[in-house]
C-alpha cells in the first residue's frame, strides 16, 4: 500500500511539473499600424472567395452548406 501511494506521489509530482512549464503569449501583441477594412475593387463572391482562401474545390450557393 506504501508503494503504491508513494508511485501516486510521484506520478501526481510529475503531471502537475509539466502544466507549469508552458509559457502563454502576452495578452496584446503592439502592432505597427492600426488595423483597417480593404475595400476591393469590384464586389466579393462567398463562394469563389471561400475557394480561393481555403483551396477546397466547393460549388453552390453558400446558403445551402448549412441546412
Amino acid at each position: 500500500m506504501r508503494r503504491r501511494l508513494t508511485a501516486l506521489a510521484v506520478l501526481a509530482s510529475v503531471v502537475l511539473a509539466a502544466c507549469g512549464g508552458v509559457e502563454r503569449p502576452p495578452p496584446f501583441v503592439e502592432r505597427p499600424e492600426p488595423p483597417s477594412i480593404l475595400r476591393p475593387p469590384k464586389p466579393l463572391q462567398c463562394v469563389p472567395y471561400a475557394r480561393e482562401r481555403s483551396g477546397i474545390d466547393i460549388y453552390g450557393d453558400a446558403v445551402t452548406w448549412w441546412a
